[in-house]
């Protein structure tokens, strides 16, 4: 198989092995994270941003949005697999708020690992953590690039 720029430094199928545990993303919520989320997804509703009404609705602090969520789980992955992989499917459930001020530890594992005809899948296992406990998990099938059946 000849290297592309995408495959280059991506992982290959052949190296995944289920039970396999991907190395952790650690990330800091500040407020220039709330506010450059809201304004790149569009999504001002004040509990995102504005930390005296998310606290008068009841909830500890602003929070990150659903696209906050979606989108540092998919740092998290494509940061472990290259860009040689493709995403297939995501659930995501959202357990309790990420606010400003957490400390975001992502962990995942490998589940299942399979090929459907030329496209070589893996099923992770993805959670994010603050100090208090689980805020979000998602179940994700990536295609990954193989050194038998090329790219993806």
């Amino acid at each position: 198989m000849v290297e592309n720029m995408l495959t280059k430094n991506s992982l290959f199928w052949e190296d995944v092995e289920v039970g396999q545990e991907i190395p952790p993303l650690v990330f800091s919520i500040t407020m220039k994270t709330l506010m450059l989320a809201a304004a790149g997804n569009r999504d001002f509703m004040p509990y995102h941003y504005h930390r005296e009404f998310a606290k008068s609705i009841g909830t500890r602090d602003a929070f990150v949005n659903t696209t906050f969520n979606q989108a540092l789980f998919s740092r998290f992955v494509t940061d472990w697999t290259g860009a040689g992989a493709d995403t297939r499917s995501v659930t995501l459930k959202m357990k309790d708020q990420l606010c400003v001020g957490d400390t975001a530890q992502v962990t995942g594992t490998v589940m299942r690992k399979w090929a459907d005809g030329e496209d070589m899948r893996i099923e992770l296992s993805l959670d994010i953590h603050n100090e208090i406990g689980l805020t979000a998990s998602t179940t994700t099938v990536m295609a990954l690039p193989s050194r038998r059946h090329g790219d993806v």
